[in-house]
């Protein structure tokens, strides 16, 4: 039988909800997008045709221009007599013929500003200016003074002269240049940009700013825009829509080496629009902001209080049997759940009370069976200590060894409880390491440093005292002096503070197996299948008093190492 699928009631409410203003806010979404596109579109069509008007005047005065310079350099022979040296009145009368040829062409071109007749042998220059732009002798005269010495420049770029419109900067101001050259006779053709756009604005009523570019770059802009906030079209982008504090709609068209750029203000959509359109984009948006209104109504209204109940079962799951859930929401169907659940808990645990009872005492009994496993280990040692100094006659020896061993058992018979303070675990390891030291040729050294706000804190019973006895057993090195140190101290962390407890030694170290298992938490077994139950039982007794937050980590650093990490309770006897 098929397993039907399981649904929470969340996915059915949001998901009813999601599933009928999703689709209803897409289609409007789609269609106000379809609606400033086709808007878009429609701005951008008229004013490409602008674009357009404004590219074929140029061109046209570009073309006129052209057209003129090579019927003057090719045909014209007062043109072409200049490129002799000539007695002045000669150079005159010739260069007044070609003058008035290029008066005419100004008249009957008003986008171009200057024709400019340069003949180096005849140190001859002459310049006619258009006439239809508004300008006084002064200014002409400014113009031509700033003109001139450019002009006497393109001789020397002889075989540099580019054979097309170019752009460049004179002073201030901006032109297309053309020129052309028959031998050393040269004609120029300036066309200024600055009043084109004047003009355009002018004749054209044209609400618009243009720009030009040379090779992608841009050479001039008109003072309204501003500069580096408009982005420019590049390869098969229509337009942009760029700008700082003013918006513009930006179209570019290509003539020859260069790029037309016509920048239009583009007030947004909404101005375009017409009354339908209007109250379709403000249903789309009322519609929008519905969706995070009624979200949160239903979140508040039933998703939190559903929230709050899953939430208080994965606690009872995870064993916080105190959970319980609020009973302050408006739903009256889900109060009532509240209630029931809530009581149902009182319940359970009422009937868990006894079964949490008996757990401790399996607890306590398992402590105390850990317990009990680490002494006969110690005792053992000292009896045997104590058979080889009788052996030898050594009963000075053997009176301080027991005045020792009577400390160490009176310790070890009287400490019945599950904690004992660590200033007195510390003074039985230096009591066991004399009673050690007895024995032996050369004494072990036992330092320790530990904060003194830790003398009292609680820490099981021969702990400490099972890793020194351990260095003792596997740290001694022939010729090498044992050293073994204790340190304690506390580490804080962001939400509590914790006790690190090391103790190591300069021996050896541990052999790479026992330190992966002691790391793993294993218990050791060695190749005889005896048990060395140590180390692991002590590291047991303090996972069961510190329970997961119990920490350690068994290295070799120069020696052996252990480190204890648990948390820092308030105890009796502790100093803050």
């Amino acid at each position: 039988m098929k397993k039907k699928r399981e649904l929470s009631l969340k996915q059915v409410i949001l998901g009813t909800f999601l599933g009928i203003l999703v689709p209803l806010s897409l289609f409007l979404i789609v269609y106000s997008t379809y609606i400033a596109g086709s808007i878009k579109d429609t701005v951008y069509e008229s004013e490409r045709t602008t674009l357009a008007v404004l590219k074929s005047n140029l061109e046209n005065t570009m073309g006129s221009a052209e057209r003129f310079m090579s019927n003057i350099v090719t045909r014209n022979s007062d043109f072409q007599q200049l490129t002799n040296e000539l007695p002045h009145n000669d150079v005159y009368l010739h260069s007044y013929e070609v003058q008035q040829e290029m008066k005419n062409m100004l008249v009957s071109n008003p986008n171009l500003f200057s024709l400019v007749l340069y003949s180096p042998v005849n140190d001859w220059y002459a310049n006619e200016s258009n006439v239809i732009y508004e300008i006084t002798s002064e200014e002409r005269i400014g113009i031509q003074k700033i003109l001139e010495p450019k002009v006497r420049s393109y001789p020397d770029a002889e075989g540099k002269l580019k054979e097309y419109w170019f752009c460049q900067k004179i002073g201030k101001y901006h032109y297309l240049v053309r020129v052309m050259n028959y031998r050393d006779v040269y004609c120029a053709a300036f066309i200024d940009l600055e009043r084109i756009s004047s003009l355009m604005n002018r004749e054209y009523h044209m609400e618009g700013a243009m720009a030009l570019l040379e090779n992608n770059e841009l050479f001039y802009a008109d003072p309204v825009l501003e500069p580096g906030q408009i982005k420019i079209p590049e390869g098969d982008v229509r337009y942009e829509i760029s700008g700082g504090s003013s918006k513009y709609m930006v179209l570019r068209e290509e003539i020859q080496n260069l790029g037309l750029v016509y920048a239009v203000p583009y007030r947004g959509m909404l101005s375009n629009m017409n009354l339908f359109q209007i109250s379709m984009f403000v249903c789309a948006v009322l519609v929008l902001l519905a969706v995070p209104a009624v979200s949160f109504y239903l979140r508040r209204v039933v998703i939190l209080p559903l929230n709050s109940l899953t939430e208080t079962m994965e606690a009872i799951q995870s064993g916080d049997l105190s959970a319980h859930v609020e009973n302050r929401y408006a739903v009256r169907e889900l109060q009532q759940v509240n209630r029931t659940f809530n009581n149902m808990m009182g319940e359970i645990r009422t009937l868990k009370i006894e079964a949490y009872e008996k757990e401790l005492e399996r607890k306590q009994a398992a402590f105390q069976f850990l317990q009990a496993q680490i002494r006969p280990h110690f005792y053992l040692n000292c009896l045997k200590n104590l058979y080889g100094m009788a052996q030898s006659g050594r009963f000075q020896e053997i009176q301080q060894t027991i005045l020792l061993l009577s400390n160490h058992l009176r310790y070890t018979f009287s400490t019945m409880e599950d904690t004992i303070s660590l200033e007195t675990e510390i003074g039985q390891c230096k009591n066991y390491l004399d009673l050690f030291s007895i024995n032996q040729q050369e004494t072990a050294i036992l330092r320790t440093n530990y904060d003194v706000r830790l003398t009292g804190l609680p820490i099981p019973p021969i702990s400490i005292l099972t890793f020194v006895e351990n260095s003792v057993k596997y740290g001694l090195m022939p010729g090498k002096r044992l050293e073994i140190k204790i340190g304690a101290g506390r580490v804080k962390m962001e939400d509590q503070e914790l006790v690190h407890i090391t103790v190591s030694d300069n021996g050896p170290g541990f052999p790479d197996k026992v330190l992966g298992k002691l790391n793993r938490g294993e218990e050791i077994v060695d190749d005889k299948c005896k048990h060395h139950i140590g180390i692991y039982n002590v590291l047991e007794r303090f996972r069961m008093i510190y329970g997961e937050e119990f920490m350690f980590a068994c290295s070799n650093r120069n020696g052996a190492i252990i480190e204890l990490f648990f948390p820092l309770r308030e105890e009796e006897g502790m100093k803050r």
